[in-house]
């Protein structure tokens, strides 16, 4: 460009690099391309200026992009969640990372010429930054398409380095953060320690090697998205929040009809043979007195139980043992302890298909699951009808029980409810049967713990069916 102007007039190399502010290479490491490594500056930077946030629970491995000229592509985001139980449910609360806003870019080596290095930018109009690595993939730092196209437009830069190094070029003090790190992190980061990066972009890390690149364009789209998402959240824990509080609040209206009713007869029976005593006589219905305040204890004992028992696995602290169970034998017990609700209905209790096979699990917690799904049928079967027990294995060696009745059935919209805690289908004031609606809830929690599942198949008027199906690996011999 000065090739037309007297020699004495023509500047010098250096006192270009003065002025343009960049400082010549020492000559072997011009020749090299050699860089030191962040971690290894003669001068450490400041903590604040210098932070490469560390992985933390990142599975997989790094990724080694190669040095191609292919344009680049952003991910699509996944985000991480964070649940927070509260009434039975989880809430889940969005938190977009690093990964959400990681762009794929080829990496750099410091001994590449600036040339080759425009040559990438050019290939590459959408990335803001290229980072340098060293070839056990370590950051070393990253070239600035700003900055490099600044030099290149100084005097004799473009014919002094087009052929040499970038090293001179490198800033070895970028925003580096690891693929865990979520994007609130970063934009604190970029606001109170890394301005530069707003024009710049950052590095992403993943297992401390280089991975991609993220910039403030796709930071901002992933914040809007974030944003909206928590919004949707928010909202809908705000409905379960309210739909928590109304279960419970009718839980506590039918609590309080549930243990009054034992309780007043209790006290009324107890104070009857409390005045026959002290007129010194023997109550005519002694015995009858005596069996309802022990069925009434025993109803009052089932229902603290049940609250107690689904406090425990909502809290994860019931101890499941397992031990071999006949299943035939496992089902037989349940039906015998059933027998009594069913014979004051007249209703019938069937077993009528049963493996013979051995399965793993807890056998009173199992039990506790049939007897519950067997007095459900009970209560919503018409007198004189019958409640079927099968069992079948299928070609994956699940096992799956079938309690069948021919009642009332469920409506297609309450399928899903009932299994909510606290939930009866039937209104508090206006139901028919007892019970604190905490049986199929403690049942299909009791049964996952087991690795299964229950499910309940209905439709108005057909009757219910509800399934429990235990996976293969709870199956063990034949009996």
């Amino acid at each position: 460009m000065n090739a037309n102007l007297p020699k004495r007039w023509q500047p010098s190399v250096e006192q270009e690099m003065q002025k343009s502010g960049v400082t010549l290479a020492e000559p072997e490491q011009a020749i090299s391309g050699r860089v030191t490594p962040l971690s290894r500056l003669r001068h450490q930077p400041d903590s604040l200026r210098q932070r490469t946030l560390l992985p933390t629970d990142v599975a997989g491995h790094a990724m080694k992009p190669e040095i191609t000229g292919s344009s680049s592509a952003s991910t699509e985001p996944d985000g991480t969640e964070e649940k927070s139980t509260a009434g039975g449910g989880d809430i889940v609360v969005t938190r977009y990372t690093a990964r959400d806003v990681s762009m794929m870019a080829p990496s750099i080596s410091g001994d590449m010429t600036g040339g080759e290095v425009l040559d990438l930018f050019s290939a590459n109009p959408s990335l803001p930054i290229f980072a340098v690595i060293d070839p056990d993939g370590t950051l070393l730092g990253v070239i600035e398409r700003d900055r490099l196209l600044f030099q290149f437009s100084q005097p004799l830069w473009y014919d002094v380095y087009n052929r040499r190094p970038i090293a001179p070029l490198i800033n070895q003090r970028p925003l580096a953060v690891d693929m865990s790190t979520t994007i609130d992190r970063i934009k604190a980061m970029i606001a109170f320690d890394y301005p530069e990066a707003i024009g710049t972009g950052f590095v992403i890390t993943e297992n401390g090697q280089y991975a991609a690149i993220g910039t403030m364009m796709l930071l901002l789209e992933r914040t809007i998205e974030q944003a909206n998402l928590h919004a949707t959240e928010l909202e809908a824990a705000r409905r379960h929040a309210a739909s928590a509080n109304k279960a419970k609040s009718q839980f506590l209206a039918t609590m309080s009809h549930e243990l009054r009713t034992p309780l007043n007869a209790i006290i009324g029976f107890s104070d009857l043979l409390l005045i026959d005593a002290a007129a010194d006589r023997k109550p005519d219905r002694l015995g009858e007195y005596l069996t309802d305040i022990r069925s009434s204890g025993q109803h009052l004992l089932a229902l603290i139980n049940d609250i107690l028992d689904y406090s425990k696995l909502e809290a994860d602290r019931m101890e499941i043992l397992m031990e071999p169970i006949a299943l035939s034998r496992l089902l037989q017990a349940s039906s015998r302890i059933a027998a009594g609700q069913a014979a004051n209905s007249g209703i019938d209790i069937e077993i009528l298909s049963v493996p013979e096979v051995m399965i793993s699990g807890d056998e009173r917690r199992l039990r506790q699951v049939m007897i519950n799904l067997l007095s459900n049928a009970i209560k919503f079967s018409p007198n004189g009808s019958k409640v079927e027990i099968t069992a079948a294995l299928d070609l994956a060696n699940q096992l799956t029980i079938r309690v069948v009745d021919h009642g009332i059935g469920i409506a297609p919209e309450d399928l899903e409810r009932i299994f909510m805690p606290f939930v009866q289908v039937a209104n508090t004031l206006n139901r028919t049967t007892a019970g604190t609606g905490l049986g199929l809830s403690l049942s299909r929690l009791l049964v996952e713990r087991h690795g299964g599942s229950l499910v309940i198949e209905s439709a108005p008027g057909q009757g219910t069916c509800a399934v429990v199906t235990l996976p293969a690996s709870c199956l063990l011999t034949s009996a």
